[in-house]
Order: structure tokens, then sequence, then C-alpha cells
């Protein structure tokens, strides 16, 4: 199967993506955009059980993100990711969603790593070269800004109980 630049997707929002006020909550919209990544990236030979098989992960180390308006329950939208040129260690991917009109809801620009799962180490993005074109449109920034480390306390004042369902495929909690 030859790779597609772009992967396109249509979803009409469910009830189980919103909150309250029937908008889509961010934790579902950053769900929804690692999906998406992560089908197009199995169509390019790099998805997460590909990389899996290998011993390796993939990470997102930078993401910049503008919403414009957040999704609402029941509206169709038009899920859109793509490739930029990769780095030496990093791999930029941009994701757009749209809605039925064409209007820009939310665009992202995001770099992607992979990561050895045994050592923890980068690895270099020419390792998974699947001959697919990469698109040289940003969706929001060519190269997503640097987000400045936030100050932790020493201590912690209360334990932050983690749950099962907090735990994701990657055995991370997020």
């Amino acid at each position: 199967m030859e790779p597609l630049p772009i992967l396109e997707e249509k979803l009409v929002i469910p009830s189980y993506f919103v909150d309250e006020s029937a908008q889509m909550t961010v934790c579902s919209l950053f769900q929804l955009m690692q999906e998406i990544s992560d089908r197009h990236a199995t169509v390019l030979g790099a998805g997460w059980r590909s990389l899996r098989e290998r011993g390796y992960f993939w990470v997102i180390t930078k993401i910049q993100m503008r919403i414009f308006r957040m999704p609402r329950w029941t509206e169709e939208v038009t899920l859109r990711t793509w490739v930029r040129k990769s780095g030496a260690a990093t791999s930029p991917r941009d994701i757009e969603i749209t809605g039925d009109n064409g209007q820009v809801l939310v665009a992202a620009s995001t770099l992607w790593a992979i990561l050895d799962k045994a050592k923890g180490q980068p690895q270099r993005m020419n390792l998974f070269d699947s001959g697919f074109s990469p698109q040289e449109r940003n969706a929001l920034a060519p190269k997503p800004m640097r987000i400045e480390p936030i100050r932790i306390p020493e201590t912690i004042p209360e334990p932050i109980a983690v749950r099962h369902s907090d735990i994701d495929i990657n055995r991370h909690v997020n």
C-alpha cells in the first residue's frame, strides 16, 4: 500500500467526548489527536504496534495548539494530519480539525520522537523511512515553541491516587 501524505477522517462528536456544556473536553481533544496520529503513523509503517515489535515507542516532545472553537456534541468534524520533513531525532506532525463549513476549529503543530523502550534513548528518524513525501505546509507553526518547565514544589501536599483507568497503553499516567 502506498503511504498517504495526509490522513483525513470525518467524525461526529460523541457524547462521551463532551462536558456538561456539550463542548469537547481538552482531554478528549488530546486523545483524538493522539489516535489520528497513530492511525496515520500506522499507514506509514511506524505505528504503535510496529514500533513496539522493534522495542521503540513514540513520545510527543512539543506541542503548540490554537483552539478557535471547541467542537460540540453531534457536530461533524474533519480531522487531518500530516508529517513534515523530519529532523535527525524528531518528526514534526500537524493536525487540523475543521467544522462542516471548512472553518478551522483546532490547529496544532507537534514534535514527536522515537525512544528505545529498554534504554530510553532517542532514535534517529531515518530508521523508519517509509518512502512518503513530507508536507511543507504548517497547521500552526513551523516549529512548536518550547514550553518552559514548571516549578515543582519539593514536597507534594497530598499524594495523588492513580486509578487503573489513568494508565495508558504505554503504562504511563497522563
